[in-house]
């Protein structure tokens, strides 16, 4: 599970804005399990709203020593 980028990189410590920061950022795909719960509570409708929902992820990378990792956000 993704979770909130750190304000610095966790390998070398480099800040935002000096290195580490977001460099691709994308939707994860539909999901099967949202699809099926919002069709047991809400029927067809709240299937396909279910299957239509997915997070937004980042891909965080450090300028300085090349780790990177994805992110919420």
């Amino acid at each position: 599970m993704a979770m909130q980028a750190p304000t610095a990189c966790p390998i070398c410590g480099t800040q935002i804005f000096m290195g580490w920061g977001p460099t691709q950022s994308y939707k994860q795909p539909l999901s099967a399990g949202k699809a099926l719960v919002g069709g047991i509570l809400a029927g067809p409708v709240g299937a396909i709203a279910g299957a239509a929902m997915g997070k937004n992820l980042s891909v965080w990378t450090c300028a300085r020593c090349g780790y990177s990792n994805t992110y919420k956000g």
